[in-house]
């Protein structure tokens, strides 16, 4: 549903922008060849970027989303075109049957080589496209490859391409999302570890209260911080000791480090632009608030394996709470790759091949043009009885009845990301699996040191925190969102209690 807020005014010419530093990467050629094998990823494309364009774009990490939308729309126009031909090609022999037998048995034979040569022409243009224009120009030698342009198509304008390239920056800004979940573009969770820290001065001595807490002395006043000055120590922290302090060779790359807000945009007006909208004052506990978090990001393998970490700071009540999340945006689909193994030139036997391949191809959608056409009257006799009723998608429903009024509010977040929608169902390579979970750990690990410095340096006691430091390091002890506690290491419980593998 297309909400009011749409200026469709504004959609003029074609751009041609390509501007992003991850224009040419792999990982969108990838997903460039995933518009034009994968018929439901490109109109996933379409849907999400195009058909709802009111809705804001998910943030994109190593990729850049402008040329996969612009060969989604290339591709589904061809598709589109030779389909044209194979739902209307059977209405040759409608007309020919009254000119006589003869006449109607030359309209089945048009019929059926009109739907046959659709279907093998629009597979030569793909492979055409797929072997020149797509090809990796790491060993596409006398070809040029892909180079990041985005094709032209009457769909994507300047004015869609401009809103494109300013929601999708990944270095900043506030992140609209819709439902559950804020991280959008980050793929799947993978654990969460949250905890809050009393804030009290560091003891002097071992000695404790029976109870076990600090004596009044080791509780006295201590220096006040505000949240955002720990948010700075951190990230300044990360990325010297993730960046600039590793030996030799040994620097992470594909790193990237930044601090954005996350919030809902439920209401009758799309908000202002991400890159508009000031993150002061955005802080606070409200249904329309955004909150904070820093965000790390290690690709690795040509930016297809993402590991993710998302934390947050809060002190309330001489308390520091903290949170650490963390994702995993698995590889693309392996499909997408196997393209790159398609010979350079297209040879007379993969003609031949294509052409055999399209015989059969064309008995199941000529069959499948006859029943659409048989069935048009009904389906246009539905369009009828439903034009009229609205249509529920994008709009918040609020589960109740309220008769005589219509809640006027849409749902502008990004839902999801085109790099989720195109990752592989699992893993292909052992060490994609290694390499995702070891990036998620070096991330943690580095992170829970920075937050004892930082309490150190404020002269605070840090024996709690770093009971939980061993607790999530050495045990891989973590309490979910859902309140559940995991535990992939040994544990025992009670006094003199022991574990050991069995």
């Amino acid at each position: 549903m297309a909400s009011p807020s749409r200026r469709s005014g504004e959609r003029r010419s074609t751009s041609r922008l390509s501007a992003r530093p991850y224009a040419s990467s792999e990982v969108t050629r990838l997903l460039c060849v995933g518009a034009h094998v994968d018929p439901a990823f490109s109109d996933a494309v379409i849907r999400e970027l195009v058909s709802e364009s009111d809705r804001f774009v998910a943030p994109s990490f190593g990729f850049d989303v402008l040329p996969v939308l612009g060969h989604a729309l290339v591709a589904r126009q061809r598709r589109s075109r030779r389909r044209v031909v194979v739902i209307l090609s059977p209405l040759i022999p409608v007309f020919l049957f009254f000119f006589g037998t003869m006449a109607f048995a030359i309209g089945v034979a048009l019929w059926l080589w009109a739907t046959w040569a659709a279907i093998c022409a629009e597979r030569l243009v793909a492979l055409h496209i797929l072997t020149t224009d797509l090809a990796d120009p790491r060993t596409s030698r006398d070809r040029h490859g892909f180079d990041g342009r985005i094709p032209v198509h009457p769909m994507l304008t300047a004015y869609d391409c401009d809103r494109i390239n300013r929601e999708q920056d990944s270095g900043s800004g506030l992140v609209y999302y819709s439902g559950y979940d804020p991280f959008i573009g980050a793929g799947i969770r993978r654990n969460s570890s949250k905890f809050p820290i009393l804030l009290n001065k560091a003891r002097g001595s071992l000695a404790v209260s029976l109870d076990g807490r600090p004596g009044l002395d080791d509780a006295a006043e201590v220096e006040a911080f505000p949240a955002g000055e720990i948010f700075e120590y951190v990230q300044e922290r990360l990325e010297a000791t993730l960046k600039d302090e590793g030996w030799g060779d040994q620097q992470i790359e594909g790193l990237d480090i930044s601090r954005r807000w996350y919030r809902t945009a439920v209401g009758p007006e799309r908000p202002e632009s991400p890159a508009d909208v000031s993150s002061s004052s955005q802080g606070g506990e409200r249904y329309d608030s955004a909150r904070e978090y820093l965000c790390v990001r290690i690709g690795s393998w040509g930016q297809e394996v993402v590991s993710s970490a998302f934390i947050n700071f809060d002190v309330k009540g001489r308390t520091l709470y903290t949170e650490f999340h963390r994702y995993v945006l698995p590889p693309l689909n392996p499909a997408y790759r196997a393209a790159d193994r398609l010979s350079p030139e297209i040879t007379d036997g993969e003609v031949c091949l294509i052409a055999g391949e399209s015989v059969l191809r064309m008995v199941r959608e000529a069959v499948e043009a006859v029943l659409l056409l048989v069935l048009l009257p009904y389906r246009l006799w539905s369009l009828v009885i439903k034009r009229d009723q609205p249509s529920l998608e994008g709009e918040v429903s609020l589960g109740i009845e309220l008769p005589g009024k219509k809640i006027d509010a849409f749902d502008y977040g990004a839902r999801t990301s085109i790099r989720e929608l195109a990752h592989a169902k699992e893993y292909q390579h052992f060490f994609q699996s290694v390499d995702a979970g070891k990036y998620g750990d070096i991330i943690e690990r580095r992170f829970l040191e920075i937050v004892i410095d930082f309490l150190e340096k404020k002269g605070m006691d840090t024996g709690e925190f770093r009971a939980r430091q061993a607790t999530i390091l050495n045990y891989g002890m973590i309490q979910t969102g859902g309140g559940t506690i995991s535990n992939a290491g040994q544990m025992a419980v009670g006094t003199d209690a022991s574990a050991s593998a069995s």
